[in-house]
Formats: C-alpha cells, sequence, structure tokens
C-alpha cells in the first residue's frame, strides 16, 4: 500500500468537505424553496376563498351584516370615537417603528438571528398590504358609508375600495409574526387585544364591514405565519453554510 503524503491527505480533506457543503446547501435550498412553494400556494388559496366570502356575503349575508355593523358604528360619543382614531391611527406607527427599531438594533449588535427576525416581520407586513391591495383592486366593493350613507356613519375619511382591511391585515400579520418569534405572554396578549382593538376600531368608524376585518385578519395571520416558516428555513441555511466554510477552514489549516 502506497502511503500518502501529508499535503495529498489534507486535500482530499478539503474536497470532502466541500462536497459536504455542496450537499448541505443544495438540501437548504429545496428545503427553502418547497417552504415557498407552500407559501404561494396557501396564498392563492386565501384568495379564493376570501372571494367566495365576498360573494357570499353580497348575495345573503349582506343585511345581517349590515345591521351588525350598523349596532357598532351607532355607539357615539366624543370619547369612544377618539379612543378608536387614536387606536386606528397606531397601527401605521407600529408597523414602522417595530422593523426600524429591530433594525437599529441589528446595526448596534450585528446579531444575525435578529436580523432575520426583523426581515421576516418586515416581509409578512409588506406581503399582507400588498396581497390586500390588489384584492381592493380585484374585488371594488364600496365602503359602507358610501353604500348605505345615514344608515352607517363613517367618522374618518378613507379613500380606495373596503374588501379586505388593510389596517386589521397588518396588525394581525405583526401580532403573528411578533408571537411565533417571541412566544411570550406579555407579548402575545398585548399584540393580539391591539390587533383586535384595531380591526373593532374600524367597524365602529365606519369605514368597513364585519367580513373586511375578518378577512384581513386571517390574511394577515396567515401572510405572517408563511413569512415566518421561509424566515426559519433560511436562518437554517445560513447557519449550515456558516459551519461548512469553518469546517473547509479547519481542514486547510
Amino acid at each position: 500500500m502506497i502511503p500518502l503524503s501529508r499535503s495529498y491527505r489534507r486535500r482530499i480533506l478539503i474536497d470532502e468537505a466541500d462536497t459536504f457543503s455542496c450537499f448541505s446547501v443544495h438540501t437548504a435550498g429545496n428545503r427553502i424553496f418547497m417552504v415557498s412553494y407552500q407559501f404561494v400556494l396557501m396564498r392563492y388559496i386565501l384568495i379564493t376563498l376570501f372571494l367566495s366570502l365576498h360573494f357570499m356575503c353580497s348575495v345573503s349575508a349582506q343585511p345581517r351584516e349590515v345591521k351588525w355593523l350598523h349596532s357598532i358604528n351607532k355607539a357615539d360619543g366624543r370619547a369612544l370615537t377618539n379612543f378608536n382614531k387614536a387606536v386606528s391611527n397606531s397601527e401605521i406607527a407600529f408597523l414602522i417603528g417595530v422593523p426600524v427599531g429591530m433594525g437599529i438594533y441589528d446595526l448596534i449588535t450585528r446579531d444575525a438571528d435578529h436580523f432575520d427576525k426583523t426581515l421576516g416581520i418586515t416581509a409578512s407586513v409588506v406581503g399582507t398590504y400588498a396581497i390586500s391591495l390588489a384584492m381592493k383592486s380585484i374585488i371594488k366593493r364600496e365602503r359602507p358609508g358610501e353604500k348605505y350613507p345615514g344608515y352607517i356613519i363613517p367618522r374618518v375619511h378613507e379613500t380606495g375600495h373596503s374588501f379586505p382591511s388593510n389596517h386589521t391585515g397588518g396588525a394581525f400579520a405583526l401580532a403573528t409574526i411578533l408571537t411565533l418569534n417571541y412566544p411570550r405572554w406579555y407579548i402575545i396578549a398585548p399584540a393580539y387585544l391591539w390587533a383586535s382593538a384595531i380591526g373593532y376600531s374600524r367597524m365602529q368608524l365606519g369605514v368597513h364591514y364585519p367580513s373586511d376585518v375578518f378577512a384581513g385578519a386571517i390574511l394577515g395571520a396567515a401572510s405572517a405565519y408563511g413569512c415566518y416558516q421561509a424566515q426559519k428555513a433560511w436562518t437554517r441555511h445560513r447557519k449550515s453554510r456558516v459551519k461548512n466554510q469553518g469546517m473547509a477552514l479547519n481542514v486547510y489549516r
């Protein structure tokens, strides 16, 4: 048996490490692709369900839904209306403030895992708004104050279409992905209480039907869950790549 030189053995080990690295990255890439595919498929299914819900409401359940909205909308009072306006306006502040604050923390700490969470949260909010705006342009449902003037009183001025609720969708997207990344009761309870208050405020202010709010909540939660799964897959892929690169360097040394 011919003895192998030390340099030749080192070369073999490096080649094996590179092969393992390529295999791991390829496997992680397939995993990311499957998660992305499932995420896109889930969104198409949700859009179909929302379209069906809209037509069901417009054909049969509309009178009952309008009466329900009227019972919420008629609860008038300066204090209640001002409170709901403040709650509704807080949505954009949190949707921008939370990712920006987390991004600043990432720049200071250089924490890669935390940065992945920041990307996941940002993607869930942006994705929810993108799908919601697309659905609004397709469905083109009138806002309740426009369709039922005098019966439903809009207390804030809103432009655009009604179905689904952007505010509710963004709020539930943020609440869901925060609770998935930080499963603590002191995050879960306030997050979903705030998101629910956003949904109620949109009805009390007379700018959304209950089905708009319900659809927005489902859309936001589903989008957040999909982004969370993609975020986890990316984190595994990144850690695997860093680990394999470290193995190759150690062998070379």
